[in-house]
């Protein structure tokens, strides 16, 4: 049976979704927190963060960098990617978008002052498509997951989306009305078990290790 290392720094940041499949996986793993990036760079695949290291049964290590990379072989080994090619495309797409809108909230947090009413119009304007669209979905499915009857990857990547979204401050009047399918999905994740104990195990962490 494999064990994983995830090597990033002790933020949510780029990892807290890995953590959060690693948990709803059972997987026996374990943070490594980056205590001299300058040293550690050097000795990653591409020189960044994160990258997962899984020691394997047959004693060899497998390394994977990028984020996503790293989700998706992870969810489709714990049982949260597509049972289809279909359903993973789909899941695919959900997750590419999610990722239009988490890079539009970056833009406004680390983009020059002077551009700071234009970026956060530009982040309202893909956040409130994000909402409308993936609420559409999430209602059509009618079980408060993306696809299907159980919790998936896109489920997760939403989850903490929202979660960042809200953490930072962003997320209006205009977002909080058309709020009511995520709210739906984060009541189907508390009640699948799996889920609900990697949420709890990702506040902990939170709680009690993370850089405030």
């Amino acid at each position: 049976m494999s064990k994983y290392e995830l090597l990033y720094f002790n933020v949510e940041g780029l990892a807290e979704t890995i953590r959060a499949i690693l948990d709803f996986g059972e997987a026996d793993w374990s943070n490594r927190y980056v205590s001299n990036w300058e040293q550690e760079k050097p000795t990653t695949p591409y020189g960044k963060v994160p990258v997962l290291y899984e020691r394997q049964a047959n004693g060899e290590t497998f390394a994977l960098a990028e984020s996503i990379a790293i989700q998706r072989y992870l969810a489709s080994k714990f049982g949260l990617y597509g049972d289809d090619a279909h359903s993973s495309a789909v899941q695919d797409s959900i997750i590419s978008q999610l990722g239009e809108v988490g890079q539009a909230l970056m833009n406004v947090m680390r983009g020059p002052e002077a551009m700071r009413e234009e970026l956060c119009e530009r982040f309202n304007t893909s956040a409130k498509h994000l909402l409308i669209k993936h609420g559409e979905l999430l209602t059509k499915n009618g079980t408060g997951h993306y696809v299907g009857h159980q919790t998936t990857w896109a489920d997760l990547v939403a989850y903490f989306m929202i979660k960042l979204i809200r953490q930072k401050g962003f997320f209006n009047k205009d977002l909080q009305a058309l709020a009511g399918p995520f709210e739906q999905l984060a009541t189907a994740l508390e009640q699948d078990p799996k889920a609900s104990r990697a949420l709890k195990l990702h506040a902990a962490r939170a709680e009690t290790e993370y850089k405030k």
